[in-house]
């Protein structure tokens, strides 16, 4: 799922509790799921973009998990996509660590 700033309350909210113990927290969120497109997993319907993927593989590297996978589906919202890249308008979240986000508000272009 790719999510853009007014969801950060409940992106803060599910990182710092545990599904184990609180089996509704997506819902607690304020999140709603969707069943996938392609494959059984579920996406947030107010996301910006969601990727699914099917797990081909999966390598310990110095004791965490990196995935592959192969793409099966992605779906983008039209009204944050220009057709190439996602509009500034779109203020997609980036976790930075910790309870620190970042938000891309400003595209700038390069020469090649």
């Amino acid at each position: 799922n790719v999510v853009g700033e007014k969801m950060l309350p409940g992106l803060l909210y599910c990182g710092s509790v545990s599904g184990k113990k609180e089996k509704y927290k997506v819902e607690k969120a304020g999140f709603t799921l969707e069943p996938g497109k392609t494959l059984p997993v579920p996406h947030l319907r107010d996301a910006i973009a969601f990727i699914e993927a099917k797990l081909i593989k999966t390598v310990n590297m110095r004791g965490d998990k990196v995935f592959f996978g192969s793409v099966t589906a992605v779906w983008v919202d039209n009204k944050y996509f220009d057709g190439v890249v996602l509009k500034p308008a779109a203020r997609i979240v980036h976790h930075m660590g910790s309870a620190v986000f970042g938000i891309i508000a400003k595209h700038i272009k390069g020469k090649r």
